[in-house]
């Protein structure tokens, strides 16, 4: 049924590893890392993002797959959302949401593409590249 070998092999699960890389990075440095319970909010929801990818690859179902796919986006709109708290407290400056923000953007637009196809019965280029 699926096109990848992988979840590894999915580009956009490679672009949520960089996103939650980054943002582990930024909620360990002050001033992110004096609000403590944002800075786990923001690190769960990047994590969820990727992991719901990998979880729902390894569903037989393909509405299963569909159903984390879906997952994956919310945690992402999560992660904005947090990202605007993070913002307004000065826990991040404007470059660094505006970054961040539109990774999660580029994210979303990619596995809602991607899940649209897989509902449709098509069979979706994973746009293979090599993990990081």
């Amino acid at each position: 049924m699926l096109v990848e070998n992988r979840f590894e092999d999915l580009i956009f699960w490679q672009r949520a590893r960089e996103l939650s890389r980054l943002i582990m990075s930024a909620t360990g440095e002050l001033p992110l890392k004096r609000h403590y319970e944002l800075s786990v909010q923001l690190e769960r929801a990047a994590m969820a993002i990727m992991g719901d990818i990998a979880e729902g690859w390894a569903c037989d179902q393909k509405q299963d797959y569909v159903n984390f796919l879906h997952s994956a986006i919310s945690a992402a709109c999560s992660l904005q959302s947090y990202l605007y708290l993070a913002l307004d407290l000065r826990c991040v400056n404007q470059k660094q949401f505006g970054d961040l923000y539109n990774r999660a953007s580029e994210i979303v637009h990619m596995v809602d593409a991607y899940a649209a196809q897989l509902q449709e019965g098509k069979r979706p280029s994973p746009r293979r590249h090599r993990p990081s």
